[in-house]
């Protein structure tokens, strides 16, 4: 019986996830290189690029990343945490739509 160091396995399934990430905004960056730090409004990104992002996440790698989650966590190690922490469980259910204002009476 192989013995399985959990430890070892969190570890590359965390790196997996933070490649996929990383991949995916070079693709909708269309760069080669990335810092995984820089904000994605600095490096280029707007609301467009978001929702890129995140359909080719979801398209690509079954990465369930919502357009609020990228603006909460808008640099790549920092969304890298965040998703692999499984902390977007319902992300497809936080999108973001636009507030109704009440009409003054």
């Amino acid at each position: 019986v192989a013995e399985v160091h959990w430890g070892t396995l969190e570890t590359t399934l965390k790196s997996i996830i933070r490649e996929m990430i990383i991949e995916t905004w070079k693709e909708v960056l269309r760069t080669d290189e990335l810092d995984l730090d820089s904000n994605i409004m600095d490096i280029g990104g707007d609301s467009y690029t978001i929702q890129k992002i995140c359909y080719l996440a979801r398209e690509k790698f079954s990465l369930s990343i919502s357009p609020m989650d990228v603006i909460m966590y808008p640099n790549v190690n920092a969304l890298a945490g965040f998703v692999e922490n499984g902390a977007n469980p319902e992300a497809s259910d936080r999108t973001v739509r636009p507030v109704r204002r009440r009409r003054a009476k």
